[in-house]
């Protein structure tokens, strides 16, 4: 019982506002009329505060103001995920994109040492026919382990750059779809 004389207080709270039931609702006199089992007439004249509507009426009333405010805020919560659900892309948009020059740079450091290496190698080979059938050595050292190593982390951060780009595509087309 002490709902009813809530819901009750939020109707005269309407009532108060200079502001109609059918109004406060969103929906037309006549369908509100029809929501409560109320006919218009009896409707437009409670509105001017001319007329009671019945008790059922009042609470039927009451539960519609309830629904409707239920809906109301579940309406901006929906809203304020789809604003945090943005911000969050746009984060994930902005590290991506901080990762991309990243391993860009290191992309270019490594391609710059195979570059260097492959040099080193085409002078090592020049020094070795210019030295043939002498009996020094090179004073070029063989490439090892060291420029496989370098070649397989050339290769990662390629890997790694590539699914960065494809992953900014996918962070891109989820903001537009929101």
């Amino acid at each position: 019982m002490l709902t009813f004389y809530v819901n009750l207080s939020q109707i005269d709270t309407m009532k108060r506002s200079e502001s109609t039931p059918s109004k406060m609702l969103g929906i037309k006199q006549s369908d509100l009329a029809l929501m409560l089992g109320v006919s218009r007439s009896q409707m437009a004249m409670f509105d001017s505060g001319r007329r009671s509507l019945p008790v059922e009426a009042l609470q039927r009333l009451a539960e519609i103001r309830k629904d409707h405010d239920a809906l109301k805020a579940a309406q901006l919560n929906d809203a304020a995920l789809a604003a945090e659900r943005r911000k969050q892309l746009e984060e994930l948009l902005a590290k991506n994109r901080h990762g991309q020059v990243y391993n860009q740079g290191k992309v270019e450091a490594l391609t710059k040492q195979l570059q260097q290496r492959d040099n080193f190698r085409a002078l090592a080979e020049l020094d070795m026919q210019r030295r043939k059938g002498q009996p020094q050595k090179s004073s070029f050292p063989k490439p090892g382990a060291a420029a496989d190593k370098l070649v397989r982390s050339l290769v990662e951060f390629q890997i790694r750059l590539e699914r960065q780009q494809h992953e900014q595509k996918w962070l891109e087309s989820q903001l537009r779809e929101k």
